[in-house]
């Protein structure tokens, strides 16, 4: 399944900036899930996210993230990320070519 989503704030800049969109895949399997790729997920309390991956733990089935910048939210506060709260992977960015 592909979803479009729109990026907003500012904690994955550079590579993605507030207004951009990205069309994301749903995971299909569980090898898509590895460290340095971005992904999508749905935050208990803070709802839909994009953040990195920063470590994947296969036994417990969950993994753990972090932003691009300074601005993000820390991985500590984020916590574990279970395999079951990720909504999907980024496929194409479509910058925001606006100045607004």
């Amino acid at each position: 399944m592909i979803n479009i989503l729109k990026i907003e704030g500012a904690s994955m800049q550079p590579e993605y900036n507030h207004n951009d969109y990205i069309i994301a895949l749903k995971p299909v399997f569980n090898i898509m899930i590895k460290k340095n790729k971005n992904v999508i997920f749905m935050h208990s309390s803070l709802g839909l996210l994009i953040k990195k991956i920063s470590n994947v733990d296969s036994q417990k089935k969950v993994i753990y993230v972090k932003g691009n910048n300074d601005l993000s939210i820390s991985q500590e506060m984020l916590g574990p990320i279970k395999f079951s709260q990720i909504k999907g992977f980024p496929l194409i960015h479509i910058k925001n070519k606006s100045k607004t």
